[in-house]
């Protein structure tokens, strides 16, 4: 009478037993990973959302900027700073001259279409922030759930010649 081996069987059964609990512990740590963290992905404006500084005219105490939308999606508005050292990041915001926004943001009524142009007038302010302005950098947002969304990819920096704000 033969022996038989049931030893490699009994290992064989105890491998797939290991394996089969390890991957129900991994989904179950997975589902509960899952609704213990409330993450949502992150907002951003779609690839594609762009401007640029069409012209911009100095007169004074006041800069108008003529904004275009040469991407593919609207805008809502924009965030405006700008500097007087090119080798540095602007970071003063002016004041919108028309409306009574936070300062740097000017928001378009309706909002920039692509191909669009549109102007938006800002002041130096007071008290008097910047003098001169060389440099303009322009984030471009959208408004998802009633919150701003910045461009984080489509922001633009243009040196302006002569702008004397006096």
């Amino acid at each position: 009478m033969k022996k038989q081996n049931k030893k490699a069987v009994s290992l064989m059964l105890s491998y797939v037993i290991l394996i089969s609990i390890v991957i129900a512990l991994s989904i179950a740590v997975f589902v509960w990973l899952k609704t213990v963290s409330n993450v949502n992905p992150a907002t951003d404006c779609n690839e594609g959302t762009s401007v640029i500084l069409d012209d911009s005219v100095c007169n004074g105490a006041i800069i108008n900027l003529t904004i275009k939308n040469n991407g593919r999606f609207n805008i809502a508005g924009v965030l405006v700073s700008v500097g007087n050292d090119t080798r540095k990041i602007p970071v003063t915001y002016l004041s919108a001259f028309e409306e009574t926004y936070e300062d740097g943001f000017y928001f378009f009524n309706p909002e920039l279409s692509p191909g669009e142009k549109k102007y938006a007038v800002f002041e130096r302010g007071n008290p008097s922030k910047i003098n001169k302005v060389v440099i303009v950098q322009i984030q471009p947002f959208i408004i998802a759930k009633k919150k701003k969304v910045f461009c984080s990819e489509s922001i633009i920096k243009q040196q302006i010649p002569d702008c004397n704000l006096s």
